[in-house]
């Protein structure tokens, strides 16, 4: 796959406004206690329903659609980031939305059990049973792909993995925006200084997901999986996201392996800055994604 044009230099003023908020007010900490919070940590799901989301019970699993008259035409499974403890967020909506109405897409939104009550592989195991049960059903289209942010990322990839183990049909795509490959005690030192991912809050992330999983599980950790021969993949990161330097070795080990990858890299982002829509760099991100994702 030709490498693509390198996104704008930046960042744009919103981006250092945004940013300075952030160390400002010290989200970092907010976010990891957020995250501890029964009444917060489920999830945003009003939501859904205010933006017209229709609910569907797949395999046990309350999932979201928004344009399912589009199914036909093309669906876009997403898996909302949130360390694998929290539920999906405004942003997160809003994002899929914006995704269907550009792309006349189906979105099928899947918001998976969450740990440290449902610790790997339950949310893996969960997503695979909801794809494993539309594929039976014939309910999913030839041209389907998978998307999803930080954690859902990687669900977005492992879950990917998993259905080429079940020699299941495979997405057609994927896209990956910021999203998290190795769970294996990474050592962080000298990473960017994200201010979104704490070392706190990564090591909390790591107790209730992995628990008593080995961490270098390729369906925990896909950056030691066999990375060949599956759908091309599009990888958006900013460079300020202290994930960074996992995501260059896995992309690396991708294109050592032959596997079809557009790694883009926004200078001095952070991470799943695509989520903020109002920032020039997200507008970028959001336009190169419909271009991957509509390129034949």
């Amino acid at each position: 796959m030709p490498t693509p044009p390198p996104p704008p230099p930046g960042p744009s003023w919103q981006s250092n406004m945004l940013e300075t908020c952030f160390r400002l007010f010290r989200f970092s900490r907010l976010f990891l206690w957020f995250s501890k919070q029964p009444r917060y940590r489920t999830g945003d799901f009003k939501t859904p329903d205010k933006l017209g989301f229709t609910t569907e019970m797949i395999a046990g699993l309350r999932c979201y659609w928004t344009n399912e008259s589009c199914r036909e035409r093309g669906v876009l499974v997403y898996l909302p980031g949130g360390g694998f403890v929290t539920g999906p967020m405004k942003a997160h909506w809003e994002h899929c939305l914006r995704m269907s109405r550009r792309l006349r897409y189906a979105v099928l939104v899947i918001p998976y059990p969450l740990a440290p009550q449902h610790p790997f592989p339950a949310a893996l195991n969960s997503i695979l049973a909801v794809l494993l049960d539309l594929q039976r059903q014939q309910r999913m289209p030839e041209n389907w792909l998978i998307s999803g942010d930080s954690a859902g990322g990687n669900l977005a990839l492992t879950t990917t993995l998993g259905l080429r183990q079940r020699e299941a049909p495979l997405p057609r795509k994927l896209v990956l925006l910021s999203p998290v490959v190795n769970m294996n005690k990474v050592e962080y030192e000298g990473n960017p200084p994200d201010p979104m991912l704490s070392a706190d809050y990564r090591t909390y992330v790591d107790q209730s997901y992995v628990q008593q999983a080995n961490p270098a599980d390729p369906l925990l950790s896909p950056i030691f999986a066999d990375l060949s021969g599956l759908p091309p993949i599009l990888i958006q990161m900013g460079t300020n996201d202290v994930l960074i330097h996992e995501v260059r070795k896995m992309v690396q080990q991708m294109q050592t392996a032959g596997q079809p990858v557009q790694f883009e890299q926004y200078s001095s982002m952070i991470h799943v800055f695509m989520l903020f829509w109002w920032l020039p760099e997200a507008h970028q991100a959001i336009r190169d994604q419909v271009t991957f994702i509509t390129k034949v």
